[in-house]
């Protein structure tokens, strides 16, 4: 017969039997779900310290390679917009990756709380700032591959946060794997020509267009008619953007391979006619917040593996309706 500590034990959840390790946490609640796993929002028992563990479950050493390059890659990032990285815990075969905890979700959701979608006004905080992070990503040397909503994090004071660097590469590789999320490919990506700087850029503009209608571009289209509408038909939007924005758009939406290294959306005229925005206040790094929960831990304990990253893959989870693709 079991006892009573054995049947307690059995009734742990796995994040639960990882606190065997020297840094304990307490789970305080699930903040979001997807094909890679479970991301809990918890506690550190012995600071107190607010963290989000990002549990994912691998099957063999090549999965766990695809992880330990996610890792890999962020733990070498540094920016005020990009989702901090603080640890990793292996358990068995599962592992979790703790992060900064961004209190406010996602945009995806700031945007499915709006009956109608967000301003220019408004959108013009978040796109500057998410540009800013893309800026630093591709000086490193990092292309995204799926930026949309959904990836893009919320402090608790509204600081853009980028995450989500599961299908994430290096320019220059040879990146010609089918990444990312349907209607926010740029169509090299669909055509497997290889992902650039610029496919990034391409997936800001069906993130504005996703900002401001709550919906991609083509998202009323079957998969087979967005690869064709995004291989080959010109994007119109719709008559109420201003003529900024839809010269933004045009600039985001270039399907020649001749585009340039370096996109000229980083900077454009509508982005530098922010209205009761104080753009620079988006420039400055802000690496204390006032409320206790928000201060992180820079020294958290972590298991080494001795594994060699390999590729890049743990595509983040779709929304209902959206496919997240990985070849």
């Amino acid at each position: 017969m079991n006892s009573m500590a054995d049947t307690d034990r059995v009734n742990l959840t796995p994040i639960q039997r990882a606190s065997e390790k020297s840094v304990q946490y307490h789970l305080k609640q699930v903040i979001g779900r997807g094909s890679y796993g479970v991301v809990y929002k918890a506690i550190n028992k012995h600071t107190d310290q607010v963290v989000a563990i990002k549990e994912v479950v691998y099957e063999n050493d090549e999965e766990l390679n695809d992880i330990m390059a996610e890792i890999s890659l962020l733990k070498n990032l540094n920016h005020n917009n990009i989702v901090k990285y603080h640890g990793f815990i292996r358990k068995s075969y599962e592992l979790y990756i703790l992060l900064e905890y961004c209190a406010n979700g996602s945009l995806r959701r700031l945007i499915s709380r709006s009956s109608t979608g967000l301003s220019e006004n408004e959108s013009k905080t978040y796109v500057t700032q998410t540009l800013l992070g893309l800026k630093y990503l591709h000086g490193e040397g990092v292309i995204h591959r799926d930026i949309k909503a959904a990836n893009i994090l919320l402090s608790a004071d509204n600081t853009v946060k980028l995450a989500d660097f599961g299908v994430s590469t290096i320019v220059n590789s040879s990146a010609l794997t089918l990444a990312g999320t349907l209607n926010w490919m740029a169509p090299e990506i669909l055509g497997n020509r290889g992902a650039s700087t610029l496919s990034d850029i391409w997936s800001l503009g069906a993130t504005v267009v996703e900002m401001l209608t709550k919906n991609p571009p083509y998202h009323n289209l079957t998969d087979a008619n967005i690869y064709y509408a995004v291989e080959n038909d010109t994007y119109y939007p719709p008559s109420s953007f201003s003529e900024p924005l839809k010269d933004f758009l045009s600039k985001c939406f270039v399907k020649t391979c001749t585009r340039g290294r370096q996109p000229t959306s980083y900077s454009s005229m509508w982005i530098n006619s922010t209205e009761n925005v104080k753009v620079d206040k988006l420039n400055k790094f802000k690496e204390d917040f006032t409320d206790a929960d928000y201060h992180w831990d820079a020294d958290f304990q972590e298991e080494k593996l001795n594994i060699s990253p390999s590729k890049f893959s743990l595509a983040a989870a779709p929304l209902p309706g959206q496919k997240t693709i990985k070849n």
